[in-house]
């Protein structure tokens, strides 16, 4: 059931509305879809009075980020014409088959040989990540909506006959499991400072690179074929001086658009920020936008889609400082380009379709 809530009753604007929408959609798992226009919020919902009231309390927390437009560095949607198509759809990701199982593959070469460009060491990292280091990197306090947390069965000889039982028989065995220290990694670039914060300080811009499986825990009526719960990504972190550190970044997203462009795919590349929960870290989206922290390609077939496929990311000294890289020297900063592979391949499959034939010879050329 649809409810509709005046924006002068929530003191607020559509421009805010739409800078906050992904967070409402965290605010209940009873909320299916938001829209907003001019005079009203409009909300189809399961539970009218539980998200009227969350919504309401939502907005009586000041706003502490002005609206600031987006700084658009490459565009070439004016030279290629806009068009539709459709994307590989699956309930948990796409399921390819034939020649388009090895694209992802593919576009990970591309990358890499990106990387090898700029003297990358290449790493390989378990898909875990410690309690310490979600909280000392700060991801727990700024995207709690996206953790997932494992859990275990305790290796007791009397619970296991328990759980065994019960799992026989159909009942609930969720109270024999035990939370365990352990989250699934929501990125890569975590296990970068770990490795660097038991190495002694690197004096040059060092640049690594990783690939691994992601997990973030979305809101079910935001999935889609371009936001899943498990996804591919590939990142290239750089650490070094403040000066270094912006070089390469733009560097690298400066070859990454050539890559775009030389694929034939329709987009932009933008200023950006992320998708904040709590409001205290409302500021760092204005923060992130303001002064070019979060650059994003954008793949935009048409005015509907709008995709991010890469982002460049300029950390400051925050992470440094976090895992202590700067204790010896209060010096470096570090930064990072993310990929999401699984977005690449949709991107790609969306503009060319499954059929090798039709296919650039880029990427032709590197499918088995």
């Amino acid at each position: 059931m649809l409810l509709y809530i005046p924006l002068k009753k929530l003191n607020t604007n559509r421009e805010r509305v739409l800078g906050d929408l992904e967070n409402l959609y965290y605010l209940s798992e009873s909320i299916l879809h938001i829209e907003v226009n001019d005079q009203m919020l409009i909300v189809d919902t399961l539970n009218h009075r539980e998200v009227k009231k969350q919504i309401k309390r939502y907005f009586t927390q000041p706003s502490t980020n002005p609206t600031l437009k987006q700084k658009v560095l490459e565009d070439n949607t004016m030279h290629i014409p806009s068009y539709h198509s459709s994307f590989v759809h699956s309930s948990t990701g796409a399921i390819l088959t034939g020649d388009s199982s090895f694209l992802e593959e593919a576009f990970d070469r591309l990358i890499c040989q990106i990387a090898k460009k700029h003297h990358v060491v290449f790493k390989h990292y378990p898909s875990f990540l410690s309690n310490k280091s979600m909280h000392v990197s700060g991801y727990a306090k700024c995207f709690p909506q996206r953790l997932y947390r494992l859990s275990e069965i305790p290796h007791e000889f009397d619970i296991l006959t328990q759980y065994r039982k019960l799992s026989q028989s159909h009942q609930d065995t969720n109270h024999l499991f035990k939370t365990t220290d352990h989250f699934l990694q929501p990125c890569i670039c975590y296990h970068v400072y770990e490795e660097l914060a038991s190495q002694s300080n690197p004096e040059l811009l060092q640049l690594y690179s990783a690939k691994g499986r992601c997990y973030r825990h979305e809101h079910p009526h935001r999935l889609s074929p371009t936001r899943l719960q498990e996804f591919t990504m590939r990142e290239i972190v750089f650490v070094g001086s403040d000066k270094d550190v912006k070089n390469v970044r733009m560097q690298l997203l400066s070859d990454v658009w050539d890559l775009f462009e030389d694929l034939g795919l329709r987009g932009y590349l933008t200023t950006s920020n992320d998708p904040f929960f709590l409001h205290e870290n409302q500021d760092k989206k204005f923060y992130q936008i303001a002064d070019n922290t979060k650059y994003e390609i954008i793949f935009s077939p048409n005015e509907d889609i709008h995709v991010s496929i890469a982002s460049g990311n300029h950390c400051g000294t925050m992470l440094c400082d976090a895992f202590q890289l700067n204790k010896e020297s209060p010096s470096l900063f570090s930064g990072c380009v993310a990929f999401g592979l699984d977005r690449w391949v949709q991107a790609f499959l969306y503009h060319y379709g499954s059929d090798k034939k039709g296919w650039p010879s880029l990427i032709r050329n590197l499918i088995v």
